[in-house]
C-alpha cells in the first residue's frame, strides 16, 4: 500500500505538470482561434457600407434604398430580393445595387455568393465600384476560410501603384501577416 502512495506522490507533479501544459495550450489555441481565425477575422474587419448618399428617384434607387433599409433592420432576404431586381440596364445603379448585394451575402455568410458578386464588379471595369469589388473577394475568402488568398489579394492591391490600401485594409492585412493567422484557424 505504500509503495503506491510513493509512487503517486513522485508522479503528481509530472501529472500536474502535463495537465497545466495541455491546458494552456488549450486556451491558446482558443484565443488565437478568437483572434486571428477566419470567422473572427471577418467579424472584426466587416464594415457595412455607406448608402445614405443614394439619391431617390428612378426605380431602381427607390429599390436600393428599401434594400438598404432591409439590410440595416437585419431582414437580408428581403434586401436580396430587393437588389436581384436592379439590372445591367439601370445603368450606374446596378454598380451600386451589386454593391450592397455583395455586404448582404457577407452578413448572410453565403460567401461563395459574395465571391460571385464581387467577379461580376470586376468585370463591369468600373473604378469606382473596383474598391467594393476587391473587398468583398477579401472577405469572402476569409469567409471561405482561404486566408492564403486574401492575403495574396491584399498584397497584389498593395503593389499596384494605382491602389492605395485604406486603413481597413491595410490592419487587415497585418492581421493575416500575424504569425497566429498562419495556423489558418477557424
Amino acid at each position: 500500500m505504500q509503495t503506491t502512495s510513493r509512487f503517486s506522490r513522485r508522479f503528481l507533479p509530472l501529472v500536474v505538470g502535463v495537465l497545466l501544459l495541455v491546458l494552456t495550450a488549450g486556451f491558446v489555441w482558443w484565443w488565437a482561434a478568437s483572434h486571428y481565425g477566419s470567422a473572427a477575422l471577418v467579424k472584426h474587419h466587416f464594415v457595412d457600407p455607406d448608402f445614405s448618399s443614394v439619391q431617390a428617384g428612378s426605380t431602381a434607387s427607390t429599390r436600393i434604398t428599401n434594400a438598404f433599409s432591409a439590410y440595416e433592420g437585419g431582414q437580408f432576404s428581403q434586401a436580396v430580393e430587393l437588389l436581384i431586381t436592379v439590372s445591367p440596364s439601370d445603368g450606374p445603379a446596378y454598380g451600386k445595387a451589386q454593391i450592397l448585394l455583395g455586404y448582404t451575402y457577407l452578413r448572410q455568410q453565403k460567401y461563395n455568393e459574395a465571391q460571385e458578386v464581387a467577379q461580376t464588379l470586376l468585370a463591369l471595369r468600373n473604378g469606382k465600384v473596383r474598391y467594393e469589388a476587391e473587398w468583398l473577394m477579401v472577405m469572402s475568402h476569409l469567409g471561405l476560410k482561404q486566408q492564403a488568398l486574401a492575403r495574396e489579394e491584399l498584397r497584389l492591391l498593395q503593389s499596384d501603384s494605382t491602389h492605395t490600401l485604406s486603413a481597413k485594409q491595410e490592419a487587415l492585412l497585418r492581421d493575416l501577416e500575424h504569425p497566429l493567422a498562419q495556423l489558418n484557424l477557424p
